[in-house]
C-alpha cells in the first residue's frame, strides 16, 4: 500500500471498518464490521456483521500467563505478542471473508497485559504488523497510548461511541472482565467515563478454581449462595483505595487477580460467588451513585449482562430502568467501539475524551500499521 491510496483512503467520507476487540476476560475475540459516515457527532454507524470467536483453553492459559508477574518473562511476552497476533489474524480474516464485504480498514485493540496509567505505562500484545500482513489491510491500532502520553487513563475508550449511539441521561455500563461506566452529557466535554472496579475477572477466577467452569453460566452458581456479610466487608476493604479514589481512574487483571482473593478458601464456594456478586455490583452502583446525576436510564452490555444474579442485584439497588438491549449490541459494543475510533484515526479527528481519561489534551488516537 503506497502512500498515494492512503491518501484516497483519507479522503472517503465513508468506510467499512472491521473493529476487532479482545478484553480483559481474555476468553475470546469480537469482530464487528461496520459502516461509519460522516465524523464526530454528525457519524452514523450501522453494524452490518458480528462475529464472536472463543479460544482454545491451551492459548487462554498462556495468555493470562502473560499477567503474572511471577511466571511471565521478557521472552513469553515477545513470543506471545506475535503468537495472538497470529491467532487473532485468522479470526479477523474468516470473519471478513464470511462478510464478503469490502473492507477498507481493521481497527484492533490487542490484548492488554498490563495498565498503569498513574505511572504512565500501558501495554497490549498482538503485534499490528503481523496483523496487516497476513490480512493485506492497514491496521490503526494502540489507541490508548496516545491518552496515556498526556497523562490520561488511556481507558475507558468506549465513551466516544457511546456518545454517538445514546442520549444524554444515560448511563452505559460495561460489565466485563473490568466494570466500566460512562455518564453521558449533552456535550463530548460534558460526558464523563471511567472503571469502576471488577467486572466478571473475580467471578470468573473463583468459578474455574472451585467449579472447573470457564465462568458462572446465567449466573446461576452465584445464585445457590448467600452474601457473607464479613467477606463483603473483607473484600471492601481491600478495595478501598481504588473505590475512594475520584475518577478519572482505570484499572485491570493487575489488582484484581488471584492475590486480591488471598485468604478466602474458608467460606463454602457457592457464598463466595455470591458475595462477589454483591461486592462488583455494589462497586457499580456506588460509583453511578456518586457520580451521575439526573440518570434516566442505565443500559447494560458486556458478558455481565447475561449473569441473571448480577442483573438482579442491580435492578434491586437503581431507581432508574435498568436496561439490556439485544443481544447483537451487547456483545458487539467494545468492537464496533474499535470500528468507529480507526475510522476517526482517518478523519484526523480526535477520539479521546479528556475529561473521562483525565489526558491534558484531544487528541487522534492510534498507529497505523500498513501491509
Amino acid at each position: 500500500m503506497n502512500w498515494r491510496e492512503i491518501c484516497t483512503l483519507a479522503d472517503k467520507a465513508e468506510r467499512i471498518v472491521a473493529g476487532v476487540m479482545s478484553g480483559t476476560s481474555a476468553d475470546g475475540l469480537d469482530v464487528a464490521i461496520c459502516r461509519c459516515n460522516g465524523s464526530s457527532g454528525s457519524m452514523v454507524v450501522e453494524l452490518l456483521c458480528f462475529d464472536s470467536y472463543s479460544y482454545t483453553e491451551t492459548f487462554r492459559d498462556k495468555m493470562i500467563k502473560t499477567y503474572d508477574r511471577k511466571l511471565s518473562t521478557v521472552e513469553k511476552i515477545n513470543y506471545m505478542n506475535f503468537e495472538i497476533a497470529r491467532v487473532h489474524s485468522q479470526m479477523i480474516l474468516d470473519s471478513i471473508q464470511k462478510s464478503g464485504l469490502p473492507i477498507d480498514i481493521i481497527g484492533y485493540h490487542g490484548q492488554t497485559v498490563y495498565h498503569d496509567p498513574d505511572r504512565g505505562a500501558t501495554l497490549q500484545l498482538g503485534e499490528a504488523d503481523v496483523i496487516s500482513t497476513i490480512t493485506e489491510l492497514p491496521v490503526v491500532y494502540g489507541f490508548r497510548s496516545k491518552d496515556v502520553s498526556l497523562g490520561g487513563q488511556g481507558a475507558p475508550l468506549i465513551p466516544y461511541l457511546d456518545w454517538i449511539l445514546f442520549e444524554p441521561g444515560t448511563v452505559t455500563v460495561n460489565i466485563g472482565g473490568i466494570s466500566n461506566i460512562t455518564v453521558l452529557g449533552k456535550t463530548l466535554d460534558e460526558t464523563t467515563a471511567f472503571d469502576t472496579g471488577p467486572g466478571n475477572c473475580l467471578l470468573d477466577i473463583t468459578t474455574q478454581k472451585y467449579f472447573r467452569e470457564p465462568y458462572d453460566h446465567d449466573g446461576k452458581l452465584s445464585a445457590r449462595g448467600v452474601v457473607n456479610k464479613e467477606l463483603l466487608t473483607l473484600l471492601r476493604e481491600r478495595n478501598r483505595s481504588f473505590s475512594e479514589k475520584p475518577p478519572p481512574k482505570s484499572t485491570g487483571r493487575e489488582v484484581y487477580n488471584e492475590e486480591f482473593l488471598a485468604r478466602i478458601e474458608s467460606y463454602p464456594p457457592h457464598d463466595v460467588m455470591r458475595t462477589l456478586v454483591a461486592f462488583t455490583v455494589g462497586e457499580l452502583w456506588s460509583h453511578i451513585n456518586r457520580y451521575a446525576t439526573a440518570v434516566n436510564r442505565i443500559v447494560v452490555t458486556g458478558g455481565g449482562a447475561y449473569n441473571k444474579t448480577m442483573m438482579s442485584e442491580l435492578d434491586q439497588l437503581a431507581d432508574c430502568e435498568v436496561f439490556v438491549p439485544e443481544d447483537r449490541l451487547i456483545e458487539s459494543r467494545e468492537a464496533m467501539g474499535m470500528a468507529v475510533l480507526a475510522h476517526e484515526f482517518f478523519n484526523g479527528t480526535p477520539s479521546n475524551v479528556p475529561h473521562a481519561t483525565g489526558a491534558s489534551r484531544a487528541a487522534i488516537l492510534g498507529k497505523l500499521s500498513l501491509p
